[in-house]
């Protein structure tokens, strides 16, 4: 090949990796910022001046703010969905498989928290705005589910139990019982699940 295309090639490899550290950068000040001061009362401003960046380059990523929770949600949802589908397939009972998910979640949610605090927090104040997210998130738990149960539509609702169990217990425990035993927790959420999903 020649050495013009190689430089062409290596730039455009380049430019890829620094678009993919701004735009990181963008969503990782932005999950900060909606932590903090919720979705309503954070502007672009506020996100731009942070992440150190101009107005106009948000907008080369973004094209809303609202494009951008959007964006923060698929890539963490995705994430955390990918980190228990993989984590689920070399076991063999619903329990093992139960309590893995519920383990990944806790610590998921303990990592990133910031992610949790906007997910649960925003979910819950703004039901109607979101809808389409919430229904995102239901389906990749259902697939979970489904894997875990068999394909049944009547194991809508232990998706979302399942979900909602292990968020809002991550961040109890982090707010109100950081001194819990982490395994301890664990457990406790499974014996939940399992009685309540296993029926």
């Amino acid at each position: 090949m020649p050495l013009e295309k190689l430089l062409e090639l290596s730039m455009l490899k380049m430019l890829k990796r620094i678009k993919g550290k701004i735009r990181k950068e963008i969503l990782e000040v932005a999950v900060t910022i909606f932590a903090e001061k919720g979705y309503e009362a954070t502007s672009v401003d506020e996100i731009v001046e942070k992440a150190g960046i101009a107005k106009g380059t948000f907008y080369y990523y973004f094209r809303t703010k609202e494009e951008l929770f959007h964006e923060i949600i698929d890539e963490g949802v995705g994430t955390l969905y990918q980190l228990m589908d993989k984590s689920i397939q070399n076991l063999n009972t619903k329990e093992e498989k139960i309590r893995k998910i519920l383990e990944i979640e806790i610590d998921f949610f303990k990592q990133y928290r910031d992610f949790c605090l906007v997910f649960v927090g925003e979910f819950w104040s703004y039901k109607e705005r979101w809808h389409q997210d919430i229904e995102k998130v239901q389906a990749k738990y259902m697939d979970l589910i489904n894997k875990i149960f068999g394909e049944v539509k009547t194991h809508k609702i232990k998706g979302a139990v399942l979900f909602w169990l292990g968020a809002t217990m991550s961040l109890h425990w982090q707010t109100f019982e950081p001194k819990m035993n982490r395994e301890k927790l664990i457990d406790d959420l499974a014996e939940i699940a399992f009685k309540g999903l296993l029926v």
